[in-house]
């Protein structure tokens, strides 16, 4: 479910924990996009660089049992952006297990080890911006792949 800008969204992805580092800059995507306002205290190093790509910028981030959750804006058209993560995920060592692209979102479920997930990509209100949130756990059961059961991660805030 989403609501950019000034409501949530909600998605599930898998990774393993490591290291980034960097927060990116809100001022690559127009503020007109709709993206959420990032976060204060946001906490990178939990997230791989390689899901953080060019000049996107982390939103949300959260750390929890198995993983984290984790909200930010890309300043790619969504086929960009699917192609992009994709190369990410697989960079990071995961198998795209399945994907789909409907020109306003696209998902991308993942695999590797006991980690499994979606990355779940939306269009925002301009055709240059992308809103991503990644949700990394791990799996109870080898293969098992998330549900609408699986955890989410709402994110809300204002525009720029």
């Amino acid at each position: 479910m989403i609501r950019i800008g000034t409501a949530a969204m909600a998605l599930v992805l898998a990774t393993s924990c490591g290291g980034g580092g960097a927060t990116g800059d809100p001022s690559a995507v127009p503020t007109e996009c709709g993206l959420p306002t990032p976060e204060p205290n946001l906490n990178p190093e939990i997230v791989p660089e390689a899901f953080v790509p060019g000049d996107s910028f982390l939103i949300s981030t959260r750390r929890h049992d198995n993983g984290f959750l984790v909200a930010l804006g890309a300043p790619f058209p969504i086929d960009r952006a699917l192609e992009i993560f994709r190369d990410a995920a697989e960079q990071e060592g995961y198998e795209i297990v399945s994907e789909d692209n409907e020109g306003f979102e696209a998902e991308l479920y993942v695999q590797r080890r006991r980690f499994i997930g979606a990355i779940q990509l939306r269009s925002s209100y301009c055709r240059e911006a992308t809103f991503v949130v990644i949700n990394v756990f791990k799996s109870q059961a080898p293969g098992m792949m998330p549900t609408s059961s699986s955890q989410t991660i709402s994110i809300a805030g204002g525009t720029g």
